[in-house]
């Protein structure tokens, strides 16, 4: 990967007011048209020559920014009682497995850049955090729409998820708290903002994977989203198998979540990882629910 020069970045959206006219001017009444050109905007903007870091990342969270009101409308109508029209089911699938996709990749090649200490990243230090965050959720939400279909998980795309928080953990921001997104409240679903952290976020992709969620229907899926983002601070990880951890990955590995059915072989990238007092939590909230149907 290149370093960035200091051109100008040949970009229309390298203009203020070119960026608030065309991000001014997505179609309101259609959605995923709308998510559709503001994923080819992130692609765009991630690759092209001549952004600074930090203005290369504040402007994909932008359009980040700008596209998390249609995804939640989309998710909404995919989700919605009265099911969509086969095209309209694959019309919106397509437009949110591919927005979730492309911005988690247009992230990862800036977080790509502070794992080259590549120049000027010194500048951007305040955002990492926050974009780590961000790339963590965007892969997860693409592991959430793969799966809506029963398809298989790239691993190239599991191998970019496990790098980038290994690279959190080094960094020593795993922990570190953001408000995801701006004007957000404290819920911590996928589709809202709140607050988290990129271990949050690791967690809540891979307890979502290790669900099994191949097996659920669309509404399963979207209510196993719900409680893993409900209970993920209970969650629990750790670099050797403990009690409450039942799942394993390799951080250093292109692999997706497995359960912990024998130890694995001890190596830096092992992290182990469950459910930890949220079990019990889970357990509760069933026969509550089960019994007086709350």
């Amino acid at each position: 990967m290149k370093l960035f020069g200091g051109a100008k970045p040949d970009h229309p959206l390298a203009d203020p007011k070119e960026a608030k006219r065309l991000l001014g001017g997505l179609p309101a009444n259609d959605p995923a048209k709308a998510l559709d050109e503001l994923m080819h905007w992130m692609e765009s903007v991630a690759a092209v020559e001549g952004f600074k870091p930090d203005a290369r990342i504040q402007l994909l969270m932008s359009l980040d920014d700008a596209a998390q009101p249609f995804a939640r409308k989309l998710g909404k109508d995919y989700f919605a009682t009265g099911r969509p029209s086969r095209f309209q089911e694959n019309r919106l699938w397509s437009a949110l497995h591919g927005y979730w996709k492309q911005a988690g990749y247009a992230y990862a090649r800036s977080v790509d850049q502070f794992v080259l200490n590549a120049k000027g990243v010194d500048a951007a230090k305040a955002l990492l955090p926050l974009l780590l965050v961000r790339t963590l959720r965007s892969f997860a939400q693409q592991f959430k729409w793969m799966h809506m279909r029963y398809g298989p998980i790239e691993l190239a795309s599991w191998g970019v998820f496990n790098s980038v928080y290994a690279f959190a953990e080094a960094k020593q921001l795993a922990q570190s708290k953001v408000t995801v997104y701006p004007g957000s409240g404290a819920g911590n679903s996928a589709g809202a903002g709140g607050s988290s952290t990129p271990q949050l976020e690791f967690l809540k992709g891979a307890m979502f994977s290790a669900s099994a969620p191949d097996g659920m229907l669309p509404v399963e899926v979207e209510l196993a989203e719900r409680l893993i983002a409900e209970f993920a601070p209970r969650f629990v990880v750790g670099n050797a198998p403990a009690a409450g951890m039942v799942f394993w990955t390799d951080l250093a590995q292109a692999m997706s979540p497995a359960r912990l059915s024998r130890p694995p072989q001890a190596v830096p990238g092992l992290r182990c990882f469950g459910p930890g007092a949220a079990h019990g939590e889970l357990h509760e909230l069933a026969e509550r629910v089960m019994v007086g149907g709350q």
